[in-house]
């Protein structure tokens, strides 16, 4: 006689309650004991989505990203559903697998509800961006921005797709836009300073990096740039001051030693070039002045 337990039944019902389980001691904190359930319950029921699922989320996040992918694909392939869809495509993105993030992404899209978040159209845009496609990636984002429009990483990620695409110019306003939402935030105003200098816009970047100085007060990178671009527009003691405050906070700063020094070679040069266009008459009484003092300092 066949064994009771070989029957699709009691087997179907021995793998729903060890999904349960699975569930239970997931809540409590006990992963690998609840991925030995799954594996049981798969075990006895294979083509069981539910459990396929729970596992790749629960691998996900013990960080055994290949291995939840493979559940995640075949909890798909059971009962493929738009939530599904979209979890597949986080994790594809997760493991760079661009074209199948977006593939997954726009599976995910039926569903009005996933489709209807900033969040959505945030990764997918992210996906566009890192499978080069960066006028789609814009759009995306575009999209995102329309439902969330005060978030600066999406104006940031808007502008980032502009530089990509070797428009600088149009980076500006979504990048003045992120650090409107979030002022506080020198990330944003460092990437809109260097903008501004690679536009050519040194005063407005002197600006933002005056602000940067305030809100990270004690980074002397902060400070260092300051100082390379006040030495730029010609304020060479300001630039100075900064680049000195840069030596304060990290005295083995290289780069800060070298343009304090090339400040003072070129004021020095400066100062002989000045004096090599006096008429010989006012040289001559340069150097007798010189001698005079030296002579008193000598007495």
């Amino acid at each position: 006689e066949a064994n009771i337990f070989d029957e699709e039944g009691p087997s179907q019902l021995l793998a729903e309650n060890g999904l349960a389980y699975a569930r239970a001691l997931s809540h409590a904190g006990q992963p690998q004991t609840a991925l030995g359930e799954l594996d049981e319950a798969i075990r006895l029921r294979p083509q069981y989505p539910a459990a396929h699922l729970l596992r790749g989320k629960l691998l996900k996040r013990e960080g055994a990203l290949a291995a939840a992918l493979e559940s995640f694909q075949q909890a798909a392939r059971l009962e493929s559903t738009p939530a599904l869809q979209y979890e597949l495509g986080l994790l594809y993105l997760k493991l760079k697998e661009v074209e199948p993030a977006i593939a997954a992404f726009k599976q995910a899209a039926v569903s009005r509800e996933i489709a209807n978040h900033s969040e959505y159209y945030a990764n997918l845009g992210l996906a566009y961006q890192l499978a080069g496609k960066n006028g789609l990636a814009r759009a995306a984002f575009a999209r995102a921005l329309q439902l969330d429009p005060h978030n600066p990483q999406l104006h940031q990620a808007v502008a980032r797709c502009y530089l990509e695409e070797g428009e600088p110019m149009s980076a500006v306003q979504p990048l003045q836009e992120a650090v409107v939402c979030e002022p506080a935030n020198p990330l944003y105003r460092l990437e809109l300073a260097q903008l501004y200098e690679e536009l050519g816009w040194l005063q407005d970047a002197a600006q933002e990096y005056e602000q940067l100085t305030r809100l990270a007060e004690h980074d002397p990178l902060t400070w260092l740039r300051s100082g390379q671009l006040l030495a730029k527009i010609g304020k060479t003691g300001q630039a100075l001051g900064a680049l000195q405050h840069a030596l304060a906070l990290e005295p083995d700063l290289a780069e800060a030693h070298y343009e304090i020094g090339r400040l003072y070679l070129t004021a020095h040069q400066t100062k002989l070039s000045a004096q090599e266009k006096l008429p010989p008459d006012m040289q001559g009484m340069f150097v007798e002045m010189k001698g005079e003092a030296a002579s008193r300092a000598m007495g």
